[in-house]
């Protein structure tokens, strides 16, 4: 009987990567509409710059330089309310491209498209550090848009102390032994600070961009899309109504 439960433990192991549910989110920056944007993302220098039908930025001199960073408000829930993510891909669209702009003296010059950032947090309370997602060297002049692609990913060194925890709470007597949202919610009743010490997992992200906008240089859009996988291997819970309604995001938040 042994053999048997070890031959299945292994075949399933092998099947995990086959068992993957993969997941793909988008959040767009509208510049076109002040409401829409407005209520997405907060950025600098609102004096001098304004949103209008054709974007964000600011009409006159090309030599006139304004700096301008957006960082979107409140966290991106990412994963399932019950696995959160490890690890994710980041494609970042930024449209339209930097113009070749024209200088009163004749001078030409095509603006530096920027720096794109992201961090990423397991409660919307406690957060990595600022990551940076890099430009796409692919990106030409008469692209559609700059591009900005990246990964990030948790380190099993970070994870490995949530891991034992997890394989604790399997071994426990609850509805359902692969809920991680159940799970971190009786790590936390043990530990409170758990999180401030790591971040084992990716449930939020909040995403940031730096550049600077010359005269008469406008951003209609960013649309950032979050691709990601997690292993869609679970046990059977006891209540078989735990699992309903549970494909949404990350949903779980520290007080």
């Amino acid at each position: 009987m042994k053999k048997t439960f070890l031959l299945i433990a292994l075949l399933l192991l092998g099947q995990q990567s086959a068992a993957s549910i993969l997941g793909l989110q988008t959040l767009e920056l509208n510049f076109k509409n002040h409401d829409e944007v407005s209520a997405k993302a907060r950025w600098s220098n609102k004096d001098k710059l304004n949103t209008t039908s054709r974007g964000i930025g600011t009409s006159g001199d090309p030599a006139v330089v304004v700096d301008f960073s957006i960082e979107t408000l409140g966290p991106f829930a990412v994963g399932y309310s019950w696995r959160p993510i490890q690890s994710a891909n980041i494609s970042v669209e930024i449209s339209p491209p930097r113009k070749t702009l024209s200088l009163a003296n004749g001078q030409t010059f095509v603006p530096s498209a920027g720096s794109f950032y992201v961090r990423y947090s397991p409660d919307a309370k406690h957060w990595s550090s600022w990551q940076v997602i890099e430009l796409n060297k692919g990106t030409q002049k008469n692209d559609s848009s700059w591009k900005f692609d990246g990964q990030i990913g948790i380190p099993q060194k970070e994870r490995k102390s949530y891991q034992d925890l997890l394989e604790q709470y399997h071994r426990m007597d609850v509805q359902w032994t692969s809920d991680e949202e159940a799970a971190v919610k009786w790590i936390l009743s043990k530990d409170p600070n758990f999180f401030s010490r790591q971040i084992p997992f990716i449930g939020y992200l909040q995403f940031l961009f730096e550049t600077t906008l010359n005269g008469g240089q406008r951003i209609e859009k960013i649309k950032i899309d979050v691709g990601y996988g997690v292993s869609g291997l679970s046990t059977i819970p006891k209540d078989k109504h735990a699992e309903e309604g549970r494909n949404m995001p990350w949903r779980f938040r520290s007080e």
